[in-house]
């Protein structure tokens, strides 16, 4: 009697890498839709309105990294981390107290001196800005709006029903 063995190990792990790919590539893609939508919602509830102008805060893509297996979602926007975690008193973290006058840039950045001042004070600066002419805003902070995290958080189902898709057709599953 005479037995042979195929070893077919190459050829699975290939075609399980590309399930993978895949599938990272799909929770990516979602992902980032999902935090696009969050901002859609949540972040023109805001007062502050220059994101409306710029649009660069939607600005989120993915990128899958096959090494370690992983996809990172963000953004190159260097204030959507204000955004997720919040500034000022609503800072998750704690932030500048009291109230601060700013211009918006050309960015999007917040232009301003530093400087907190009450209530009083920062309307008071405001209006003679604006009395020159000068887009002053006056502010003590956003609320954060968590558009990431909670386009992980909120669709960890949905994440692991695609994972699973993919993972279906090379025999895999997902626990």
């Amino acid at each position: 009697m005479t037995v042979n063995f195929t070893d077919n190990s190459a050829e699975y792990q290939a075609r399980l890498n590309r399930a993978i790919e895949a599938a990272l590539e799909a929770c990516g893609a979602q992902a980032t839709t999902h935090v696009v939508q969050n901002l859609t919602r949540d972040a023109y509830k805001h007062p502050v309105d220059w994101y409306q102008r710029t649009g660069a805060l939607k600005k989120f893509s993915h990128q899958v990294e096959m090494d370690e297996k992983a996809v990172y979602v963000g953004t190159n926007t260097s204030y959507a981390l204000y955004w997720e975690y919040g500034t000022g008193v609503y800072a998750e973290k704690g932030g500048r107290p009291g109230w601060w006058v700013f211009v918006p840039g050309d960015s999007g950045h917040k232009v301003g001196s530093g400087k907190v001042y009450t209530e009083a004070q920062a309307r008071q600066i405001m209006a003679i800005l604006q009395s020159k002419g000068v887009d002053a805003h006056m502010t003590k902070g956003i609320k954060p709006v968590h558009m990431l995290k909670r386009a992980i958080e909120d669709h960890k189902d949905e994440y692991k029903k695609i994972i699973s898709q993919q993972l279906a057709k090379v025999g895999g599953k997902v626990e």
